[in-house]
């Protein structure tokens, strides 16, 4: 299994609650048979599958907007596929 961190739009606010949640993610990945897409413009996070592809937004890493939760999120790759998980900071 491989975990990867997943942070999107920190608007030049890079907090280090963010840098720490992702600590001992794995970097490196073979995903060449896994269908993974990863946006992030709307600051709101989800995590939605279809037709077979994971749809992925991390939310927002930086400054707080639009009463949104500050998030990131995890991208787990294991045998069994990828899977998604967002965590959000108070």
């Amino acid at each position: 299994m491989m975990k990867v961190g997943l942070i999107s739009d920190t608007h030049g606010l890079l907090r280090p609650e963010a840098v720490a949640a992702l600590a001992g993610v794995d970097v490196e990945a073979d995903t060449s048979a896994i269908a993974v897409i990863v946006a992030g413009h709307s600051h709101k996070p989800a995590v939605v599958r279809r037709e077979g592809v994971l749809f992925v937004n991390p939310g927002s890493a930086g400054p707080r907007r639009f009463n949104l939760p500050v998030s990131i999120g995890y991208l787990i790759i294991g045998s069994g596929g990828a899977q998604a998980r967002i965590l959000e900071r108070p």
